[in-house]
């Protein structure tokens, strides 16, 4: 293979590659993978000052969505908001005005962001946050880890567990690999299937015992995926 360097190509010879390029997974997906999503979250931010003293995560479900908000360093705080890109709300998360003007009808949002001040700035954007899960996740001669190999809903708190732990996994499994060891590829592979299974079974769960807006189209969606 060849990598791109300010000189111009340069080949590159290995025994095995990993690809932990991310949601992107473009390494696999150039062997033949094909990500499989699971759903349309997608996700608005927007960064601020902020002067309370609440340190805490802070979650409101609404009825298109659900709301986000944390603490940074330096006096800094995010806020999210999520809902399905296929969906008119997704026009809210896109707009940093909208973002804000819709805020306000999170009753306990409002109320928190109004005790720590915060300050929205200009810093915002929008981005993917899927469920999605690669296939295959591993071949001859390479693997996936990470979020290449698994996406996980931010709801589920699961994905720094998860980088950490395929990351682990795909270290002993390229050793094992260039040790010629048996099995070692299929084992790796059927071990990120039951992460995948035991994931979306809880996020199911925890979607589900949301019940206040079961005709509206984001929690219609996961109400079915609960039942």
């Amino acid at each position: 293979m060849s990598l791109a360097t300010a000189t111009g190509l340069v080949g590159i010879t290995a025994r095995f590659l990993i690809d932990a390029g991310g949601r992107a997974a473009p390494l696999a997906r150039q062997l033949g993978a094909r990500r499989r999503r699971h759903d349309r979250l997608a996700c608005g931010w927007i960064h601020g000052r902020s002067f309370g003293g609440n340190g805490l995560t802070f979650i409101e479900a609404v009825e298109d969505g659900w709301w986000y908000s944390a603490p940074l360093p330096n006096k800094r705080r995010v806020l999210a908001f999520h809902t399905d890109a296929n969906l008119a709300s997704a026009g809210i998360a896109r707009d940093h005005d909208a973002m804000l003007r819709h805020m306000t009808s999170a009753t306990h949002l409002r109320e928190l962001l109004s005790s720590v001040k915060f300050t929205p700035d200009q810093r915002s954007g929008f981005t993917a946050a899927h469920s999605a899960h690669l296939a295959p996740c591993t071949g001859e001669g390479w693997l996936a880890t990470g979020d290449a190999a698994l996406s996980f809903d931010p709801l589920s708190s699961q994905g720094l567990f998860n980088a950490l732990y395929t990351g682990l996994a795909a270290a002993e499994t390229t050793e094992g690999y260039l040790s010629k060891a048996a099995d070692i590829l299929p084992d790796y592979e059927r071990a990120i299937a039951d992460i995948w299974y035991a994931y979306a079974e809880r996020l199911a769960f925890w979607y589900g015992t949301e019940t206040r807006w079961g005709d509206r189209p984001f929690w219609r969606r996961r109400l079915k995926a609960a039942s």
